[in-house]
């Protein structure tokens, strides 16, 4: 007998979630963590005759922890009964460490990539980059633009409502279920730099402007659900203002503080402080 009940059982379960048309589904509550992505940054021109600049980087946020809502349904009582109006939580690294190469292909072009570690007290999370830079020189400032793809790992648990039909009895359905992802997305991102290049400066001036996306989670249950409503991606501005500091004829230091801002009006914490320190080897 017990046999035969776990035969039906699996034979619903095969039929609900292998031949149904779906109505609905909606996000109930995301539990997050990962760290802010951040862009690289890269101190060269071509007034320079560097073939490969190495540098390392460590930055800390001044924020540890985004709420909210994304991607909210109007009827959506039960992130209203259980989750007092919010259905989104970050709990963002707070510290992270990164390495970048940077190779000269010629007297404008450069090609890029680095990897980096973000730590909180949950989780090491990874991330890199790669991509291409397009250098211009006129003494004594300098332009930079870099074009890429920025990797991020994230971990999230995330509840949501389903509802449908079956295929081809339409029998009505409803549940409420709970999925914990550990995936790597990738978005493409741009950076414009300015600086300064004067020889005659031990410090040197720069601001770069930077431009991204980030996705922390997606699920996608069936391919004609088209909604993004289980999908959680904010735009990310970055200005980052700082300074260079000549250690020699072939290393330097930067010291800078990055602004983030996202581009979401329904959460909390959505601008952000990160001083950063990196160190440039140029060989």
């Amino acid at each position: 007998m017990a046999r035969l009940i776990l035969i039906i059982i699996f034979f619903f379960t095969l039929v609900i979630f292998n031949a149904c048309t779906i109505k609905e589904a909606y996000l109930l509550h995301a539990d997050v963590d990962a760290p802010v992505s951040q862009l690289p940054i890269h101190l060269s021109d071509s007034s320079q005759h560097t073939p490969l600049t190495l540098s390392i980087r460590a930055s800390a946020n001044t924020i540890d922890h985004v709420s909210g809502n994304i991607s909210k349904n109007e009827t959506n009582s039960y992130t209203e009964e259980y989750y007092s109006g919010k259905n989104f939580d970050w709990d963002i690294s707070q510290y992270s460490f990164a390495t970048d190469a940077d190779i000269r292909l010629g007297k404008i072009i450069a090609l890029f990539g680095g990897f980096d570690l973000s730590t909180s007290p949950a989780a090491t999370l990874w991330g890199g980059n790669v991509g291409l830079g397009i250098l211009s020189a006129t003494s004594p400032f300098a332009i930079r633009l870099d074009l890429g793809l920025k990797l991020q790992s994230a971990k999230a648990t995330i509840n949501y409502y389903l509802s449908g039909e079956t295929i081809p009895f339409d029998i009505p359905f409803e549940l409420v279920s709970i999925k914990s992802t550990d995936k790597v997305f990738s978005s493409p991102f741009i950076t414009f730099l300015f600086y300064l290049t004067s020889k005659d400066l031990y410090i040197k001036p720069f601001l770069q402007f930077g431009f991204t996306s980030q996705t922390l989670f997606n699920i996608y249950l069936f391919e004609e659900l088209t909604s993004n409503d289980l999908e959680g991606t904010f735009n990310i501005v970055s200005a980052s203002p700082g300074v260079s500091i000549d250690l020699g004829s072939n290393q330097s230091l930067i010291l800078g503080l990055r602004y983030i801002h996202l581009s979401s009006k329904d959460v909390d914490n959505k601008n952000m402080l990160l001083p950063f320190l990196q160190v440039d080897f140029k060989l």
